[in-house]
This record gives C-alpha cells, structure tokens and sequence, in this order.
C-alpha cells in the first residue's frame, strides 16, 4: 500500500501568555507499507485458492504517541479499515458424459449430374484488353 505522509517539523517553540506555540515546516514523505492479509471464509478448504476481487480503503485513524508537553510527539499510531471482496476458487474435475455430435460424412455419387436451371446462368462478361 502507497501512504503519503505529510508532517510538520520542529523548527522552534515559544509561548505567548497561555498559548504555546510549536513552529516548523510542513513536510511529506510517501512510503510503500507492506501489506498482509489473512482473512478467515467459511467453507474454504486446504488447497483452495483466494482470489481479492476488490480492495477500498473505507477509514483511517491517527493516534498519536509519546506526547510531548509542549503538543509534539515521537511517534504515530496508523490503523487503516480495508473492506475487501474476496472468492474462493476450488479445482475440481467432472465426469461429463455426452455423446457424438459430429455429423456424418456427406456421400455424393461420383457419377452424379449437374443440374441446370433456367435463369441462375451468370452470362460471361466482354473483356476489354488495354493496353497498360
């Protein structure tokens, strides 16, 4: 999974009577996160193949850790909810019984006639040679 991470930076920090203010520069870095999924499907079977058919990502969550006093922290807890569709494709071989469906062979006798039949003649045409 791709995240762009955008954060601020310490630069320095004041106050300014009850407000405490943290200044700094606004910053991204994208990282490539490693993803592993197990999903639990009732049904499947050893040998079975799970297929993802689609994958959103539906929430996500922040939490940040180590606190500082002053609002800043050391580390930030992400947790993302995937909603994923998933099947399960299982390999099995059926018996088919059918039967011959190839059609017989044609039998036509060598000796056989053609017929004409009045008004089906294409009539030749003139060709008209040219010199090229």
């Amino acid at each position: 999974m791709l995240k762009n991470i955008t954060f601020k930076t310490l630069k320095d920090r004041d106050c300014h009577g009850d407000l405490k203010r943290v200044c700094g520069d606004v910053r991204h870095c994208t990282v490539e996160i490693p993803f592993h999924l197990f999903v639990e499907i009732p049904g499947a079977r050893d040998g079975d193949i799970c297929e993802v058919e689609d994958a959103i990502v539906a929430g996500e969550f922040d939490k940040l850790i180590d606190r500082c006093d002053d609002g800043t922290f050391q580390k930030l807890l992400e947790k993302v909810v995937i909603k994923l569709r998933a099947k399960v494709v299982r390999m099995r071989h059926l018996d088919v019984h059918g039967h011959d469906c190839t059609p017989p062979d044609l039998k036509c006798p060598v000796d056989s006639k053609v017929q004409e039949v009045q008004g089906l003649d294409i009539p030749e045409e003139k060709h008209h040679h040219s010199d090229y």
